[in-house]
């Protein structure tokens, strides 16, 4: 059946994000479904201010326990993976220390990433305890997903900037036979219609410079939880931003500022 006698769907994406570009271009290439896929969102692809991440790939406590998770990890790793010659992905050898053995516990993704092993004491700088290393994959969040706009805007699909604070707001583009997809992450909290309390923030603070030769991730955890305080060097791929790398040393669970704390900067990384 060609596609010009198929019924075409409505399908409206809230959110510009990796997930909601995602989503609007497996639906877009669908074979069995003509969608005229909308996407809104207050944030597109191009603005800085949302885009300042890593972002390398790093396993959800999730799929530990849920094999559907494991599942959808499995298939971003591997689809990830497989660009890395597009230049839009970069495969990073990585070293992760901790000053705990409680990373030991949560290794249901070893099989997943590229060589992975444990460090021998040689290999651990300190004060840390244990040592992992293995090989994971990076994206430049602005090149990425300016990329993804591309393809979709080539595919016809509409871009319509929009703060939504409501469901309601968006009906009349779904229509009675469309399809809405929420891809707001932390906005679904707020947005009525979901109001989903059970999200919650993570505060991190980071800065991109140059790097001329860096081609290793690097992520040291210290205190007793793994997540009190993590401390990273990401290289990103880049084919206009060439040579980065972006340093974090802030992950703060629950905290909703979003102001620039210099001291932290300095303590931090």
């Amino acid at each position: 059946m060609s596609s010009a006698s198929k019924s075409h769907v409505p399908l409206v994406i809230l959110g510009a994000g990796v997930i909601g570009l995602t989503i609007a271009y497996l639906a877009a290439c669908d074979s069995d479904v003509v969608f005229d896929i909308t996407i809104i969102a207050r944030d597109m692809p191009g603005d800085w201010g949302s885009q300042a991440w890593g972002a390398n790939w790093s396993p959800m406590p999730l799929g530990a326990t849920d094999e559907r998770v494991r599942r959808w990890e499995k298939t971003t790793f591997d689809r990830l993976w497989e660009m890395a010659p597009s230049g839009l992905v970069k495969r990073l050898p990585s070293r992760m220390f901790s000053e705990t053995d409680e990373i030991l516990s949560s290794l249901w993704w070893k099989d997943l990433v590229r060589d992975f092993r444990l460090l021998s004491d040689s290999e651990i700088p300190t004060p840390y305890k244990v040592g992992i290393t293995f090989n994971t994959v990076c994206v430049n969040p602005w090149e990425y997903l300016s990329w993804f706009r591309s393809e979709l805007e080539s595919r016809g699909v509409t871009f319509r900037r929009q703060y939504v604070t409501s469901l309601d707001e968006v009906k009349h583009f779904v229509g009675k036979n469309g399809l809405l997809v929420n891809a707001t992450s932390l906005g679904s909290r707020s947005l009525i219609g979901v109001e989903d309390t059970a999200l919650f923030p993570i505060r991190g603070q980071s800065i991109i410079v140059e790097s001329n030769n860096l081609q290793e991730f690097i992520s040291a955890r210290s205190g007793a939880n793994l997540s009190e305080h993590v401390t990273s060097i990401i290289p990103r791929p880049g084919l206009i931003q060439t040579n980065t790398a972006l340093l974090n040393g802030t992950y703060q669970i629950g905290n909703w500022d979003t102001s620039l704390d210099m001291f932290g900067c300095e303590r931090d990384i």
